[in-house]
């Protein structure tokens, strides 16, 4: 558990008991797995060198999760903001929406006892915020979208930290996100 956050320029050091580190879903494309639409990843240091040491990692990617191959057709959120579809970029005839939202709420259901999430931003499943949402016509109605996992994660599970990695290029998010995350630790072991 915590001993002691410091405040040190930009960043803070944090003691854990490395036996009692807690377990956090992160999107595989950030921990190096090539699982995106392109085949690529999008590693992130922060997770990969310096988190290591404070966390557990769950890896997760709901596309590849839900059967879909790397690389696979680019998608994006369309038409309600509430309710939106996941439709190809290219091929607007590609409709993973179904798939996706049953995905969603049967894996996030039943995923193991996390205390919290870092998500790759911008995503149509994982974003966490300001995902892009376009018109039937494919014009870009505004960047307030919520990734169709991300959406489901936050209504099963409201009081879990979740944040992207956008987000925590700021040295106060990350601060609070590893806080939050050591409190839902501390209370689910209680």
């Amino acid at each position: 558990m915590i001993a002691d956050v410091v405040i040190r320029q930009d960043e803070f050091i944090m003691t854990v008991s490395p036996a009692r580190k807690p377990l956090i879903a992160v999107s595989a494309c950030l921990l190096g797995q090539k699982v995106r639409y392109d085949g690529r990843c999008k590693p992130l240091p922060l997770l990969l060198q310096e988190w290591s040491a404070l966390f557990d990692y769950y890896p997760l990617c709901p596309e590849t999760g839900m059967g879909l191959g790397v690389p696979r057709p680019a998608v994006q959120l369309m038409g309600d903001i509430e309710r939106p579809r996941v439709i190809g970029v290219q091929d607007t005839s590609l409709d993973i929406t179904e798939d996706l939202y049953r995905y969603a709420r049967t894996h996030v259901r039943n995923l193991p006892l996390l205390c919290g999430a870092v998500l790759k931003s911008a995503s149509p499943s994982c974003g966490v915020r300001q995902v892009k949402l376009f018109s039937a016509d494919g014009a870009r109605m505004s960047r307030s979208g919520t990734g169709i996992y991300a959406r489901e994660w936050m209504r099963q599970y409201p009081h879990l930290p979740i944040q992207d990695e956008q987000a925590l290029q700021d040295a106060e998010s990350r601060k609070q996100f590893v806080e939050r995350v050591y409190a839902c630790c501390a209370s689910a072991r209680d």
